[in-house]
């Protein structure tokens, strides 16, 4: 867990976005250890998205893309996610995530 929260605050230093980008939810369930919440750079429309799995079981949510593109950034601890480079699922409407238990992944959409 230490290790998590060391790459997630070392991401924090290094991308000025995830400290002060507009906070948007993006996915909670009561009934779900998963959520997904997005910062949001109104200059530029940059976005990270974050999709965490605080359960003790494999899950997987759904993810408005709102006509956004994707590309996995970096997960903890260093997980296999699909990709979703594939063509159907960028021109899907959802982001299909699936994450192992006590894990997290990073997409954005900047370049």
């Amino acid at each position: 867990m230490y290790q998590a929260i060391a790459q997630l605050s070392e991401l924090r230093k290094q991308y000025p976005i995830l400290r002060r980008g507009q906070y948007q939810d993006r996915f909670y369930q009561a009934d779900k250890d998963m959520f997904a919440f997005a910062r949001v750079d109104p200059e530029t429309g940059a976005e990270f998205l974050m999709v965490f799995n605080s359960g003790e079981q494999a899950q997987t949510i759904n993810v408005t893309q709102e006509g956004k593109h994707y590309r996995l950034m970096t997960t903890w601890p260093d997980v296999v996610v699909p990709s979703i480079e594939d063509a159907a699922q960028a021109a899907s409407a959802e982001l299909t995530v699936t994450l192992p238990r006590l894990s997290y992944a990073i997409y954005t959409t900047a370049s």
